[in-house]
């Protein structure tokens, strides 16, 4: 195994597989790959065009004021599994100035009756609101990267206009799991898919944030 690094020591950048190497698509039908001993989940491939066309999502929204934290952990991973696009949380003042959280739910319309019952489900409201919105988002996909840890897959984001990268994103079972066997710190592994990157395209890895 691989000596331990501390924080801020990523493997310096001759280290990394040369790029005509380094940097492959992942077909869609990928089976599971070892790296380093360690099993990998397949990436998917995942194509929305430069910019899309506006699509139509459903946002869904209600308050409480009674939910602990451990349930908002898994009312999160019930969302998802109804097909949520995300989920996201606000604190709030209600009434009677009682503390509590605004959940909101970004789903395509035909997951909307699918999320609502799992709100009403899972938390103890009594009601919720929805309305239906449109957005535009980049071109994503998912491309497999070499470290000197394993394989990373990375979610780029493209250009509208010149169809070139803006940014990317290691993804954080990759890192967690390359982490785990070779027992460094996920930023390690996280920062030395950085560096290929930056490597390979010289485009500073970007946020991951979304609509």
């Amino acid at each position: 195994a691989q000596g331990r690094l501390t924080m801020g020591q990523v493997p310096s950048p001759q280290l990394l597989a040369p790029a005509s190497e380094g940097f492959t698509s992942v077909p869609d039908n990928q089976t599971s790959s070892l790296v380093g001993g360690a099993t990998l989940a397949p990436a998917q491939s995942s194509f929305r065009g430069a910019l899309s066309s506006p699509e139509i999502i459903t946002v869904l929204e209600t308050q409480v004021d009674d939910l602990i934290p451990q349930a908002v952990g898994y009312l999160y991973d019930q969302l998802f599994t109804a097909g949520a696009l995300d989920v996201f949380t606000q604190p709030i003042a209600m009434k009677k100035s009682r503390p509590g959280i605004l959940i909101t739910v970004l789903c395509p319309p035909d997951q909307q009756a699918a999320c609502e019952t799992v709100l009403f489900t899972e938390t103890t409201t009594l009601g919720i609101r929805y309305r239906q919105q449109a957005r535009t988002v980049l071109r994503r996909e998912f491309k497999m990267l070499k470290t000197p840890y394993g394989a990373v897959t990375l979610k780029l984001a493209y250009h509208p206009l010149t169809a070139q990268p803006m940014n990317a994103h290691p993804e954080y079972e990759d890192c967690a799991t390359l982490a785990r066997h070779h027992q460094v710190p996920w930023q390690v592994v996280y920062q030395a898919a950085l560096a290929a990157w930056d490597q390979y395209w010289g485009i500073p890895a970007g946020n991951n944030g979304g609509a």
